[in-house]
């Protein structure tokens, strides 16, 4: 993270570990693990929350993430979910059992190239 900000890139942290008492430094820390968050949402894996991120990101009209179809990263979800065996109950629940409905629909690569 040092490095990038010294290159002058804005940094934001997406995790659902449990944070230390110091939290590091950087523009945004997206973590429904952080004692002031409050959205009962400390049971999704990273891949759960990056999936919200991208969903604000869209809400927002962030160009970027426009260019991204969210239901198609259902099954990514679902695996990281599985994968990281976080208690499959509420959203995580819906992840896993939604993708189902879209397991191979996905119009993209896994990994779209953000450039």
């Amino acid at each position: 993270m040092s490095y990038a900000q010294k290159k002058g890139i804005d940094v934001v942290v997406v995790d659902h570990h449990i944070p230390e008492e110091e939290l590091p430094q950087a523009v945004a820390i997206v973590n429904p693990n952080r004692e002031d968050d409050k959205s009962g949402l400390g049971h999704l894996c990273a891949a759960g929350v990056s999936f919200f991120v991208l969903a604000a990101l869209q809400k927002k009209q962030d160009p970027l993430s426009k260019r991204i179809n969210l239901l198609s990263l259902l099954d990514l979800v679902a695996l990281g979910t599985v994968c990281d065996v976080v208690p499959l109950k509420g959203i995580n629940k819906a992840f896993v059992s939604t993708r189902a409905s879209y397991y191979g629909e996905r119009t993209q690569s896994w990994y779209p190239n953000p450039f």
